[in-house]
């Protein structure tokens, strides 16, 4: 099962970026769950609820477009997806309160756009987005006679998820900035080392493989970095030094 999820989840091979691959996989696994949530719902409300009616012709599409959605997310097009996906779920909130405008949990709905905002958009945008979001939602609750109170309370939990979201990922991304700078002060105390010293090093792989050397390996043995780099100390073509 857990082999399943890793292929159904997978990023494209074309993206190289670590952090992104990681934004791919997690929008993946969420446009898949979202999938089999709201399957689950369209069968459990077709048995049981009734004036399902309603409810199929919100359901219906908005299944159909997360498909979508993770057809494109899973070909690298993680932008047009994560946007598809905020708008579905924005449509959902829209189309609870339609279906009953005293509906205390439409607004929960909001939750997903708005963390997918903050995981892929600028910082700029997110705010502009969570102000898009906010807006539409109100001005669709009023058209539907939601009571002025619940479309208040729903507007001051998105500002609060979206500020909770703000901070703690902005809280992240410093901390990260952190740790590469630490790791880029490491590798430049490491090759000024390295790089100084008189013996002959080489940097191998756990294979052999040797992947870097510092200046006084180069002269001893009278190779430069690109012609040892990829040898191991079995290689055939040592023979050829002297």
């Amino acid at each position: 099962m857990a082999r399943l999820w890793a292929r159904l989840t997978c990023a494209p091979v074309t993206i190289a970026d670590a952090e992104r691959r990681r934004q791919i996989q997690f929008l993946s696994g969420l446009l898949l769950a979202l999938s089999v949530l709201g399957a689950l719902s369209l069968a459990i409300q077709a048995l049981f609820v009734p004036g399902f009616h309603r409810t199929l012709l919100f359901l219906a599409p908005a299944l159909a477009f997360l498909l979508l959605a993770y057809g494109l997310n899973c070909t690298g097009r993680y932008m047009p997806a994560a946007l598809m996906a905020m708008a579905i779920m924005v449509a959902g909130s829209i189309s609870a309160l339609w279906a009953d405008p005293n509906d205390a949990f439409a607004f929960a709905y909001l939750v997903v756009p708005v963390f997918l905002a903050r995981l892929f958009l600028a910082e700029r945008h997110f705010l502009i987005a969570t102000g898009t979001i906010v807006l539409v939602v109100m001005v669709a609750a009023s058209a539907l006679d939601v009571p002025v109170a619940r479309v208040a309370a729903g507007s001051i939990f998105v500002v609060l998820v979206s500020a909770i979201l703000w901070l703690a990922i902005r809280h992240r991304a410093a901390v990260e900035k952190d740790r590469r700078a630490e790791l880029a002060q490491r590798e430049a105390r490491y090759r000024s080392v390295i790089t100084t010293m008189a013996e002959g090093i080489t940097v191998q792989l756990n294979d052999s493989t040797v992947v870097d050397c510092n200046p006084a390996a180069e002269r001893i043995l009278g190779m430069s970095r690109d012609q040892l780099a990829g040898r191991t100390p079995i290689d055939p073509r040592w023979r050829a030094i002297h």
